[in-house]
């Protein structure tokens, strides 16, 4: 179904559904398809997709690289969609910016107070950071926007197992 879906968002090629793709891609394990999916992409979102896939790799020196173009270009531009914002952040926090990650999730969900996604992914660095309580509240947050929020499920799995 995915490769049926795959060709039919591929035809316009527009840089946010591929970045989407890249992501599907990606959690299939399918790693070769979803660098294919951003190879051009030059937006935010979409560097920061590549430097996501290059880390896996192992290649750091080029995968940091874009990191800091996307946390560079996204800045505090609060202009920025939800999905680049979030590209931000989560560049800031590939970075070891933790601070700063911090900082841009407080502006994304200020912005962006119903975004599920948003909270379930501050709640992962709250986690990753030895935050448990505030990390366990983003959680149940987004769960309570969108009870069937993977990444949210995923991280309050992981809260309650510890």
């Amino acid at each position: 179904m995915l490769f049926r879906s795959e060709e039919y968002l591929t035809r316009r090629a527009e840089p946010p559904v591929m970045v989407l793709v890249a992501e599907a891609w990606s959690r299939l394990g399918e790693y070769e398809k979803a660098e294919k999916a951003v190879a051009g992409a030059n937006t935010i979102s979409g560097l920061w997709m590549r430097g996501k896939l290059l880390a896996r790799r192992g290649q750091r020196e080029q995968s940091d690289a874009l990191f800091e173009e996307v946390s560079a270009r996204g800045g505090v531009n609060a202009q920025l969609g939800v999905q680049d914002q979030l590209a931000v952040a989560d560049a800031l926090t590939e970075l070891a910016r933790y601070q700063d990650a911090n900082a841009q999730f407080q502006r994304i969900e200020k912005a962006f107070p119903e975004n599920a996604t948003v909270k379930a992914r501050w709640g992962a660095l709250m986690a990753a950071k030895n935050n448990p309580s505030t990390a366990g509240q983003l959680f149940s947050e987004a769960l309570a926007l969108n009870p069937n929020h993977p990444e949210a499920q995923v991280g309050m799995a992981a809260q309650i197992a510890d």
